[in-house]
């Protein structure tokens, strides 16, 4: 039996725990830091091994140099460690590629804490490490299954609104035809006689523009204002002052973007999130576009 593909969102759902996962990473190691520079025993098992081992390091250098330097560039070096998670963290918002970035660097700290785990044994194994061991192997297993759904991600196909509702959606289920008899109201129309013509169906505004929204791009096409907005955790599609479409979340999608969409005087009008780079396409012809930082 096939395995349903996934969609896009729940693809972006479990990207998104992964991330989480690695934030957590960055934050126990920073509880770790600060437990161990006020000498306490209690440490967190979700989190990087090298900056307390750096930490050490420096302790030990100091004690053994005199040097107060030592000690210092031990905690500058845990804290450069702490960092770079955390900018993987805040990177993989737009680029997904930067959790290969914190794999690599976590496997080469899981390696290292295992070697020196062994090379500090003097009186046999000690089994609780075989917890840390797993607890390790389990973060480094959930940051490779963040990349593979990275991989998904990149292969999904961009959705395009000028397509029908079949062919994004699938066709509707349990329709059955029916015979038409020899006086059925719709004959005559198969040769296109007196066939109804339909407009585009208008989007309902939802309110108006705040004034407060941060503006990512805008454009106009046949009288209409169209920009795309940023304002208190909420990403939204305006039209001439009033929002008609938008998307909650502090934290937007990570990989593959997303889209906004209306229809405002038979105008198909979409906003399209990707990355760093946000459009704006009316009835499929790119009418703006631009880079943004955040």
């Amino acid at each position: 039996m096939e395995t349903p593909m996934e969609t896009r969102e729940q693809l972006e759902k479990k990207f998104n725990a992964r991330r989480n996962e690695l934030l957590a990473i960055v934050v126990f190691s920073a509880i770790n830091l600060v437990l161990l520079l006020l000498d306490s025993d209690t440490t967190f098992l979700f989190s990087a091994s090298m900056p307390l081992l750096s930490v050490g390091f420096g302790i030990g250098a100091y004690e053994e140099s005199g040097v107060i330097g030592m000690y210092y560039a031990g905690i500058f070096v845990a804290i450069l460690i702490i960092a770079f998670y955390f900018v993987c963290w805040i990177l993989t918002k737009k680029n997904g590629s930067m959790l290969i970035a914190a794999l690599v660097a976590f496997s080469l700290d899981t390696l290292i804490m295992v070697l020196l785990s062994f090379g500090y044994m003097e009186e046999g194994f000690d089994v609780s490490l075989l917890i840390t061991f797993a607890i390790y192997a389990w973060i480094i297993f959930s940051l490779i299954n963040g990349v593979s759904i990275h991989n998904k991600l990149k292969k999904l196909p961009p959705v395009d609104i000028n397509q029908a509702p079949e062919a994004v959606y699938g066709a509707p289920e349990n329709v059955t035809s029916q015979p038409m008899g020899e006086n059925s109201s719709v004959q005559g129309l198969q040769s296109g006689e007196n066939m109804p013509q339909y407009e585009p169906q208008n989007t309902i505004p939802l309110r108006r523009q705040g004034d407060s929204a941060r503006v990512l791009v805008s454009a106009n096409y046949n009288s209409l204002e169209i920009s795309l907005l940023r304002s208190k955790g909420l990403s939204e599609l305006a039209v001439n002052g009033q929002i008609y479409n938008e998307r909650k979340g502090i934290i937007e999608p990570t990989l593959g973007g997303y889209s906004l969409t209306a229809t405002v005087n038979g105008v198909n009008i979409r906003g399209d999130f990707n990355g760093n780079m946000v459009y704006i396409c009316a009835n499929g012809q790119q009418i703006g576009k631009r880079f943004r930082l955040f």
